[in-house]
């Protein structure tokens, strides 16, 4: 996982997209499909896939994290997700997202559901305790869910807009904001300093432990007058994480 504690992707594929893309109607589909390879501390360990559509004003992703070789062999991870939405002046506003996680410890599934853009259903917190640190969904309207946030942090974006990115995210249970800024020319196109940060809903040990994790992101040319991510190399609880596109 590039950054910690951000959700990772999707399921389903492209499959799954086409037939949302097919009900978009008559504006041609803007499509997007990236795959990274996920390294630790320079040890290739897993995947992410994360493809993702727009048109008419609507979006939806799918995708898939998972650990692979030797390290899913000894740390069995897989996490999918979809999600679907609408964009409007340039604001993703999510109306259904799922996600399902499968461990070495445990399995688990959750949704949420939206009404214009808020949370309204959080599952998969029934039977869950109340904890003092427990954030109110419905005062989450200003944040997107984990995929949209991913999604906005990996697609194709024009020049203008390079390293030009804050969000908050709501998982169900935390809130967390994601900014890339200070667009920085290198010879391949351009770097950009990311942090990944915990606002609320976690557990105190958690906020002290640390709030703050840094990255960096290497963008290059993705046709079009573009620019998408390359590479991203992130500070971890254990230690450097690296993305590279395929």
């Amino acid at each position: 996982m590039c950054f910690p504690d951000f959700r990772k992707a999707l399921a389903g594929g492209r499959a799954a997209l086409l037939v949302v893309s097919a009900t978009f109607a008559t504006a041609p589909a803007l499509a997007e499909d990236a795959i990274f390879d996920v390294s630790l501390r320079g040890i290739k360990g897993g995947s992410l896939t994360l493809s993702a559509v727009e048109s008419n004003g609507q979006y939806a992703a799918t995708g898939l994290a998972q650990t692979t070789g030797l390290v899913g062999a000894i740390a069995r991870f897989r996490y999918t997700a979809k999600v679907r939405g609408s964009v409007r002046g340039g604001r993703y506003r999510p109306a259904a997202y799922s996600e399902t996680e499968h461990t070495s410890r445990r399995d688990s599934t959750s949704t949420i559901t939206y009404r214009n853009g808020v949370p309204v259903v959080v599952s998969g917190r029934e039977g869950r305790k109340p904890r003092p640190w427990d954030i109110d969904p419905a005062r989450q309207g200003d944040a997107v869910d984990p995929l949209t946030a991913l999604h906005l942090t990996l697609r194709a974006v024009p020049e203008s807009e390079v390293c030009r990115l804050s969000v908050f995210v709501f998982d169900g249970h935390r809130r967390s904001k994601v900014s890339l800024s200070q667009p920085k020319r290198s010879e391949t196109g351009y770097t950009c300093k990311g942090e990944y940060r915990r606002v609320s809903g976690y557990k105190p040990a958690d906020m002290e432990e640390r709030t703050s994790f840094p990255f960096t992101v290497e963008m290059a040319p993705a046709g079009g007058g573009k620019f998408h991510p390359v590479k991203i190399t992130s500070a971890s609880l254990y230690g450097t994480v690296t993305m590279n596109r395929r």
